[in-house]
């Protein structure tokens, strides 16, 4: 979206091409050494704006901070930063009227001639910090991720369009799929709005969107369905598409009183549920009572933690709804119902001389209560059991656990065991 804007009314001089770079391998090509020093660099140059004066940091980060998503993103700034636009390779730079970089790929305007950048490509891989550059210049037409650059033979001016590889297959979600019908309809809209985006002519966004038409039939979308999302998209204003929805001021009147909201778990009876609930919508909306209702098709087990009452770790469990916190922290409310049998948990071993430890587990709670009875048992040297058989000669009944916060797994792997560190660090200061 941001390479569409800044290419977005560019006229073409005579003695101007397209080119693009690309940095080959470029996630099994960063020296570690070399990218330490560029996150050292970029945290070093970091800062933040404050009442539209610009501070440097000594310490710490800007809250909600969107540095650089990847370490190799990181890398690739300190390149452009000390190699690419430095005073070295003016000569060469001196020719470069554009340079859009997303990761690991770039595309360029090139005021010089294409031997000038091939030089200027050899240049930038002749270095020592492993990376190898392909390039491609092309005076009419250049590919860049999904965009397709091309020059106006009328005006000169630079119009975009879709790009598809040719070994691209058809990867649409099927109409038939076991997925929310929400979704499976919003499928089409969100696609050919793609395509307006991409195009910048409106011949090129017809010509696309009956391709576009072909691949959706091939996996089951309806004539009707394609046509609303199609005209949808052919109505829309382009420029608005190009700004981030974020920064689209809605003027739409919200009241949330009069909403009402039936939120459940997904199951493959939704179209049922929903259907009845649609039919019998005046009803629910007539009923005066029902906005203030407690929602009892909600969650209606009692949050906090529990004994699941058959196990052998439930001796060990205390029974709690709120958690105290240290002198200068207020109570808080635990916002899950959690047991012996819940994964994913935070806990507190609060033993009874007042002494706390803070744990975290993605298994059951019950199994990682009874480690830390055998640990006890069995004198293993850990902070919990060196606590109670120094302290408490080896009584075990000093040992009282509390369940207090609760990740739900993901589908991600490696999401929960991080979840589960910051959450964890979040109570050690509690």
């Amino acid at each position: 979206m941001d390479a569409l804007k800044h290419l977005d009314g560019i006229s073409l001089r005579e003695d101007q091409f397209l080119a693009s770079l690309n940095l080959e391998s470029l996630y099994t090509s960063i020296i570690h050494k070399i990218g330490l020093k560029a996150v050292h660099d970029t945290l070093e140059q970091r800062g933040q704006q404050y009442k539209k004066h610009n501070a440097f940091m000594i310490r710490g980060t800007a809250m909600g901070s969107t540095c650089a998503p990847t370490y190799a993103n990181i890398y690739l700034g300190w390149w452009e930063h000390n190699f690419v636009f430095n005073e070295a390779l003016v000569e060469f730079t001196e020719n470069i009227a554009l340079w859009l970089r997303y990761i690991d790929n770039v595309v360029s305007i090139w005021s010089g001639t294409p031997e000038k950048f091939h030089r200027f490509v050899d240049e930038l891989n002749s270095n020592s910090i492993n990376l190898r550059v392909t390039a491609e210049i092309n005076r009419d037409i250049i590919n860049f991720l999904d965009i397709r650059i091309y020059r106006d033979i009328n005006n000169n001016n630079v119009q975009t369009t879709v790009f598809r590889k040719d070994t691209a297959t058809n990867n649409l979600l099927h109409a038939n799929s076991q997925h929310p019908s929400s979704l499976i309809q919003g499928i089409p809209t969100g696609q050919y709005l793609r395509v307006k985006r991409l195009c910048s002519t409106q011949t090129d966004f017809k010509k696309e969107a009956d391709k576009l038409y072909v691949r959706f039939k091939q996996t089951g979308y309806s004539h009707n369905s394609l046509k609303k999302a199609y005209k949808r998209a052919l109505m829309a204003d382009r420029n608005l598409l190009l700004v981030p929805k974020k920064s689209v001021a809605t003027s739409k009147p919200t009241n949330t009183n009069k909403v009402i909201r039936f939120i459940g778990d997904y199951c493959s009876e939704h179209k049922e549920i929903r259907q009845t609930l649609s039919k019998h919508w005046q009803i629910l909306e007539q009923d005066k009572d029902l906005n203030s209702a407690k929602p009892t098709w909600l969650e209606n087990k009692t949050k906090g933690c529990h004994k699941c009452g058959g196990c052998l770790a439930c001796p060990f469990i205390e029974k709690a709804s709120t958690c105290l916190g240290r002198t200068d922290k207020p109570t808080y409310t635990l916002k899950h119902f959690m047991n012996c049998k819940t994964t994913g948990v935070i806990y507190l071993m609060n033993c009874k001389c007042g002494k706390r430890y803070v744990g975290k587990t993605k298994r059951e709670f019950r199994r990682r209560i009874l480690e830390h009875v055998g640990d006890v048992k069995y004198r293993r040297n850990t902070s919990v059991a060196r606590h109670i058989n120094e302290v408490h000669n080896s009584n075990i009944e000093m040992l009282k656990f509390v369940a207090v916060d609760h990740i739900k797994p993901t589908m991600r792997v490696g999401d929960i065991d991080r979840k589960l560190l910051q959450r964890e660090a979040q109570w050690i200061y509690w």
